[in-house]
């Protein structure tokens, strides 16, 4: 987890102490497609991000399995990103 500086202006307020946070979607699979041109079919690629909840679908069509493989890693990536755990103790 990187280092996050904390400064007072982000803790204090009139009513005390608070921290902010934004709560990011939760998925539990990233579907993307791809074009299969030998068999003429649209295909899918899903990959689990290890969270409970809905799928989410990318709009792109890709190339092939391989780069619809990477972009759906992507997003998952992306996904976990806002899935880091801070904990403060405030002392005084």
């Amino acid at each position: 987890m990187p280092e996050v500086k904390v400064t007072a202006e982000m803790l204090v307020d009139l009513d005390g102490y608070r921290i902010g946070s934004r709560l990011r979607g939760r998925f539990g699979v990233v579907r993307t497609r791809w074009r299969d041109r030998q068999a003429g079919l649209t295909r899918d690629v899903d990959v689990s991000t290890g969270l409970e909840g809905p799928r989410k679908t990318l709009r792109e069509v890709y190339q092939d399995a391989a780069e619809a493989r990477r972009a759906a890693d992507a997003a998952v990536r992306e996904i976990k990103a806002g899935e880091e755990d801070m904990r403060l103790l405030l002392v005084g």
